[in-house]
C-alpha cells in the first residue's frame, strides 16, 4: 500500500470522577498514526562504457533535508471581548505538522504526506480565528464538560438534580452555550526534544458553569512523536462530585 493510513485508538482511565473527593480522570487518546512507505533499495548508478567518475557522481541522488522536532508559538488574533489567542505549531522529523490554538484547545490542522509524498491537511477547520468564534460544527475542538447530549438539559447525581444550559432544543449539547470549545485555554508548556514536540493547555471550569457542579481543573496535551503519531491526553480534577466526558471533535479526510 502506498497511501497514508490513519489509526485511531481510544484508551480511558478514570479514577473516582463521581466518587470520593477529589475526583480525577485521565484519558489518553492516540488520534493519528501515519505509516511510511517501505524503504526502497537505492542502487549506485551504473556507468556507461567510457563514462568518467565525474559523470557518475552527477547522477547520484541528492541528500535529503535534515529536519528536527520543533514547537513554535505565534499570534492567532483576539476574541470579540479582547482576549489574546495563540497558535502553536508542532513539527516532527518527517515534516508532519500539527497546529493547535488556545481558543477551544482546537486542532486547527494536521498536515501529513499523501500517497505521492506531498503534505496535505487531513482535518476540517478554518485558517482564521473568526471561523471558530462563530457557529461551526465543533471542528477540531476539545468538547466539555460533557460531550454529546444530556436529555432535557438535566441530570441527577446522588439524588440532586442539576439543570444545565439548553442549547440543542430542550437538550444540552457538548457542554452548553459556552462549552470548552468557546473559551481561551492557558498555555502550561510548549517544548520539543529529539523524540517529540509537545504543547499543554489548561482551563478551570468554575462551580456552576453551564449548570455543572464542582470546580474542575482540566488540561489537554498534544504530543507529536518522531514516529508520526499525534497523541491527545486529558487530565481533570474536581473538588465535588460531577459528570465529565471529554473528547476531541476533529473531522478527518482520509482520501490520501
Amino acid at each position: 500500500d502506498n497511501g497514508v493510513f490513519i489509526g485511531v485508538e481510544h484508551k480511558l482511565m478514570a479514577e473516582n470522577i463521581t466518587g470520593s473527593l477529589p475526583g480525577k480522570i485521565e484519558v489518553a487518546v492516540i488520534s493519528m498514526s501515519g505509516c511510511k512507505k517501505k524503504d526502497a533499495t537505492v542502487k549506485e548508478p551504473e556507468a556507461e562504457p567510457g563514462a568518467s567518475l565525474e559523470a557518475i557522481q552527477e547522477v547520484k541522488p541528492e541528500a535529503k533535508e535534515i529536519r528536527q522536532m520543533s514547537a513554535n508559538k505565534e499570534s492567532f488574533g483576539t476574541t470579540p471581548d479582547g482576549k489574546q489567542v495563540d497558535l502553536y505549531t508542532l513539527t516532527n522529523t518527517s515534516g508532519i505538522r500539527a497546529r493547535i490554538t488556545s481558543f477551544g484547545a482546537i486542532l486547527v490542522s494536521l498536515e501529513v504526506p499523501d500517497r505521492d509524498g506531498n503534505l496535505a491537511d487531513i482535518t476540517l477547520g478554518f485558517d482564521k480565528l473568526d471561523g471558530y468564534v462563530g457557529v461551526h460544527p465543533y471542528f477540531g475542538a476539545i468538547v466539555g464538560r460533557y460531550a454529546n447530549r444530556i436529555g432535557k438539559a438535566a441530570f441527577k447525581l446522588d439524588g440532586v438534580e442539576y439543570k444545565l444550559a439548553a442549547n440543542n432544543d430542550v437538550n444540552h449539547l457538548h457542554g452548553g452555550i459556552k462549552g470548552f470549545d468557546k473559551v481561551v485555554w492557558r498555555l502550561k508548556d510548549i517544548h520539543a526534544t529529539g523524540h517529540e514536540a509537545v504543547v499543554k493547555l489548561s482551563y478551570i471550569s468554575e462551580d456552576g458553569e453551564e449548570g455543572y457542579p464542582g470546580n474542575l481543573a482540566c488540561s489537554v496535551t498534544y504530543t507529536l512523536t518522531e514516529d508520526d503519531k499525534l497523541k491527545i491526553s486529558y487530565d481533570a480534577e474536581t473538588d465535588k462530585k460531577t459528570v465529565l466526558n471529554l473528547t476531541n471533535h476533529s473531522y478527518f479526510n482520509l482520501a490520501g
